[in-house]
C-alpha cells in the first residue's frame, strides 16, 4: 500500500498504482462455449484481454451497440476497476 499526493490510499502491483473503487459484486462462469465470462447486475461482460497480472472485461454488447462498462482485475479476480455504466 502507498498514497497518492493527496493522501488516498493506492495499491502498488507490479510497479502499477490502483486507486480503491467500490466493491462490485461479481460471478465468474464459463459462456456455452468455454470462454470465461463475468455475470454482474444482470449484465455479461467477456474477457477482452490480458496483460501482466491485470485482465480486462467488456460488456458483451460492446461491438453491436457501443457499451462501454467495463471490469478489470487482477488474476485472483481481486476487482481493480469497475465502470458499472450500461448504455442498453
Amino acid at each position: 500500500m502507498t498514497t497518492s499526493k493527496k493522501g488516498r490510499r493506492l495499491l502498488l502491483l507490479l510497479g502499477y498504482r490502483f486507486n480503491k473503487q467500490k466493491v462490485c459484486d461479481i460471478t465468474l462462469t464459463t459462456s456455452k462455449r468455454g470462454y470465461p465470462i463475468i455475470l454482474m447486475s444482470g449484465y455479461r461482460l467477456n474477457k477482452h484481454k490480458s496483460r501482466g497480472a491485470k485482465i480486462y472485461w467488456k460488456c458483451s454488447t460492446h461491438l453491436k451497440q457501443g457499451c462501454r462498462a467495463v471490469i478489470h482485475t487482477l488474476e485472483d479476480m481481486t476487482v481493480i476497476k469497475c465502470n458499472n455504466v450500461h448504455n442498453h
